[in-house]
């Protein structure tokens, strides 16, 4: 079942967290939302448009199922690629391996992709200041998250 909600928390006014194995565009009311995604088919995310979010918007996304597919998110108007539509190059994601052996950093990505390589637990917290996303992602490996450039 697609998007299903899991549960609430009256302080999460009315957010839930939702299985995330859809594709699926985000809105402004997903701020604060979970979503635990599953990587038995590939998936497409679209952050919602920069000008339709506020400061301090954010969400996080935890791989709770295993599989041999990507989850990709990119800014809104972006293709799987990226490319220069919509809100391009408005993505800064850092990324951290769990054994700290290697790090990586892009000031200005299209998204970026949480790769079949990936495990159960690997994460990515995404926020903006209302003019530029910000991806924080944690991996079991160095090649489990990637930047999406176009």
């Amino acid at each position: 079942m697609a998007n299903v909600k899991l549960g609430s928390q009256a302080g999460w006014k009315f957010n839930y967290a939702e299985n995330l194995d859809s594709d699926r565009q985000l809105t402004p009311g997903d701020s604060g939302k979970l979503f635990f995604a599953d990587k038995s088919s590939a998936v497409l995310v679209n952050l919602p448009q920069l000008s339709d979010v506020e400061a301090g918007w954010s969400c996080k996304i935890i791989v709770d199922v295993d599989g041999s597919s990507d989850i990709s998110v990119v800014g809104y108007g972006q293709p799987l690629t990226g490319g220069s539509a919509g809100d391009a190059n408005k993505v800064c994601i850092a990324t951290y391996t769990r054994d700290g052996a290697s790090s990586t950093y892009d000031a200005d990505a299209d998204g970026f992709t949480i790769e079949a390589a990936g495990t159960i637990g690997d994460s990515v917290t995404i926020t903006t200041n209302g003019s530029l996303w910000f991806a924080e992602g944690f991996a079991s490996a160095a090649a489990g998250m990637t930047a999406i450039a176009s």
